[in-house]
C-alpha cells in the first residue's frame, strides 16, 4: 500500500507548484504598490496566523472523521491534513481529498469513513459559513443596526450548533465550533489586511460588514466548481460587496495581498506539516 501514500504526496507537491505560479501572477497584480516594512513585517505575521489557523480545520476534520467510525489522533490529523491541503489549489478544486483519502487509507484508516468524513466537512463547514451570511446580508442590504446583525448571527450559531448535537453527535457540534473560529479568524485577518493599506479609524465602524463580505465570498469561491481554492471567484465578490465601502485601488491591494497571505500560510502549514511527518506518531 506504500503507493497510496506516494499519490498523496505527488498531488501535494503538485498543489506547490500551482500555489507557486499563482504567487508569481499577484506580483503583476499589485501594480505600483510598494509596502514599507512595517507592512512587510505586519503582513508575514498575519501569514504565520493563517497558516497556524489551519489546525483548526485538521481537527474538525479528525471530530468528523471519529463521528463517521474512524479514530485519529490529532497529531495525525494536523500531519495528513498539512501535506495534501496545498492540493486544493490544483484546477478541479477536489485533489486535496483525494490525496487525504489516499494517505489515510495507507495509515489504516477505514475507506468508507474518510469518504464519508469529506462529505460531512463540505456540509459542516458550509453550514458555519451560512450563518456569517445571514448575519452580514442584513448589513449589505439594509441599514440595521450591527447589534441587531449580531443576535442574528449568535442565534444561528446557537441553533446550527444545538442541532448538530442533537441529531447527529457531539462531534459534529464541536467541528461546527472549529470552523466558526478559523472563519471568524479570517475574515478578521483580512480586516487587518485592509487596516495596514488604509489606516483609517472610521473602517472599524465596518468591521462586522467587513468581515461577513469576506466569509461570504469565500463560501462561494469554495462551492464553486472547478475555482482551486476559490481563486477568482472569491475576488469578485470581495470587490462587489465591499467596493462602496474603501477606495477601488485600495481594494484591489488588499484583495491580492490577501490572497499572498492565505497562499502563503497554506504553504507554511505544509512545511510544518512536513516536519511533523518526520517526527511522525501513530495513527
Amino acid at each position: 500500500m506504500k503507493y497510496l501514500r506516494w499519490i498523496g504526496l505527488a498531488l501535494s507537491l503538485v498543489g506547490i507548484g500551482f500555489v507557486i505560479s499563482q504567487l508569481a501572477s499577484y506580483a503583476s497584480d499589485l501594480g505600483d504598490f510598494r509596502p514599507n516594512l512595517s507592512q512587510l513585517i505586519a503582513f508575514a505575521i498575519l501569514t504565520i496566523v493563517y497558516g497556524a489557523a489551519n489546525i483548526a480545520l485538521a481537527i474538525a476534520w479528525r471530530d468528523l472523521l471519529e463521528h463517521c467510525g474512524s479514530t485519529g489522533n490529532a497529531r495525525w490529523a494536523i500531519r495528513v491534513f498539512g501535506v495534501t491541503q496545498l492540493a486544493k489549489y490544483i484546477p478541479g478544486n477536489f485533489f486535496h481529498l483525494a490525496s487525504r483519502q489516499t494517505i489515510g487509507m495507507h495509515d489504516g484508516h477505514d475507506a468508507g469513513a474518510l469518504l464519508k468524513s469529506a462529505v460531512w466537512e463540505f456540509g459542516t463547514l458550509m453550514s458555519s459559513a451560512v450563518a456569517f451570511g445571514i448575519w452580514v446580508t442584513p448589513l449589505l442590504l439594509t441599514n440595521v443596526s450591527y447589534t441587531y446583525a449580531g443576535v442574528v448571527f449568535l442565534a444561528t450559531v446557537f441553533v446550527i450548533s444545538f442541532s448538530a448535537q442533537r441529531y447527529f453527535s457531539p462531534l459534529v457540534m464541536r467541528a461546527v465550533h472549529w470552523y466558526i473560529g478559523f472563519l471568524l479568524l479570517s475574515g478578521l485577518l483580512y480586516f487587518a489586511t485592509l487596516q495596514l493599506l488604509v489606516p483609517d479609524t472610521s473602517l472599524i465602524d465596518a468591521l462586522p460588514g467587513i468581515v461577513g463580505a469576506y466569509i461570504i465570498a469565500w463560501l462561494l469561491g469554495a462551492i464553486t466548481p472547478g475555482a482551486p481554492a476559490g481563486i477568482g471567484v472569491r475576488e469578485v465578490v470581495m470587490f462587489a460587496l465591499l467596493q462602496s465601502v474603501v477606495g477601488q485601488t485600495e481594494l484591489l491591494v488588499s484583495i491580492v495581498i490577501s490572497r499572498v497571505i492565505t497562499a502563503g500560510g497554506d504553504i507554511l502549514f505544509y512545511f510544518g506539516a512536513l516536519w511533523m511527518q518526520e517526527r511522525r506518531g501513530p495513527a
